[in-house]
């Protein structure tokens, strides 16, 4: 009888505590809120491809960057939302023949500081068209 007891009063504080964790997990921070950058890259009104685009964020020191395709298009996923510098780079060596590549992007626009761009990330999709010309 001692021995059914003290296995029901076992039984019911599993039943207990299991009743107060089981909803308490997930319950964590769940981080800033992030929103998606996509966006496509021009120089003198022409799409640029096979660069990469770059946003830094001066409050969290924190560079994130994405590869552009060859029909100018980008995107950066689960970017913490806040305001971010822009620079577009290219690649400094074609990987086929290790040829330097021309330098298709004006170094004003390679650099957060001097290129100009400045975008607001906010939650959800953002869209933005970074425009270059000499």
């Amino acid at each position: 009888m001692e021995n059914s007891l003290s296995r029901a009063f076992r039984n019911a504080s599993v039943f207990c505590l299991l009743l107060f964790i089981v909803p308490m997990i997930g319950c964590g921070d769940p981080g800033p809120p992030t929103g998606d950058l996509s966006g496509t890259v021009y120089f003198n009104d022409e799409i640029v491809g096979d660069c990469r685009v770059m946003v830094y964020s001066q409050n969290t020191k924190r560079w994130l960057g994405a590869k552009v395709d060859l029909e100018g298009k980008f995107k950066i996923t689960e970017v913490p939302t806040g305001e971010y510098q822009v620079a577009v780079g290219q690649r400094t060596t074609n990987a086929a023949t290790e040829e330097p590549f021309d330098e298709r992007i004006p170094k004003p626009f390679r650099d957060v500081e001097t290129s100009g761009f400045v975008v607001a990330v906010e939650e959800g999709e953002n869209t933005i068209s970074l425009k270059m010309s000499k």
